[in-house]
């Protein structure tokens, strides 16, 4: 079940944070099955998904691995402020 792509919940971008809230609550691999890149918070980011973003950083995503671009500029290059305040809250490389 993909998440972020799901024509249903993409309506409702609130519903979309508690469905993943809720898996992420249940045990699902924050960082993707395998935790390689494109991890679901870049993919959250990269598409604007604003609120999903922001349930994976306080879920403690891994901020560390190696990305097309690094999520603090993927952030504020497609001007998600509150993204970009938790990722630095969360201590994320600003280089």
């Amino acid at each position: 079940f993909d998440v972020l792509s799901n024509p249903y919940l993409l309506d409702d971008l609130e519903l979309m944070a508690e469905v993943v809230s809720r898996f992420v609550a249940e045990g699902a691999f924050v960082d993707g099955a395998d935790g390689s890149p494109p991890t679901p918070l870049f993919e959250s980011i990269l598409t604007e998904l604003e609120p999903v973003a922001l349930v994976l950083i306080r879920a403690n995503a891994d901020l560390t691995i190696p990305q097309e671009r690094p999520l603090l500029h993927l952030a504020a290059g497609v001007g998600l402020k509150r993204v970009i305040k938790a990722l630095l809250a969360a201590g994320v490389d600003v280089n």
